[in-house]
């Protein structure tokens, strides 16, 4: 039974990291000019520093203080 059981976690774990890679390629393929939150252009430096980034600073540093409900 172990063997079974072994054999479904290391599918499960190939299949997991399988996707994972290629959500990374599509989510490192994503620029946003503009910010998912206040529609505000992210600033170039900041598009350079963090591939992918969502949203602008403030938008940013609003979730995650927690000051935007």
């Amino acid at each position: 039974m172990g063997d079974i059981i072994d054999a479904a976690q290391e599918l499960e774990y190939r299949l997991r990291t399988q996707s994972l890679a290629c959500h990374r390629v599509r989510f490192a393929e994503l620029v946003l000019e503009n910010c998912v939150e206040c529609g505000e252009p992210i600033p170039d430096a900041r598009r350079k520093a963090l591939s992918g980034a969502l949203r602008c600073i403030d938008c940013q540093n609003e979730l995650e203080t927690g000051s935007r409900l």
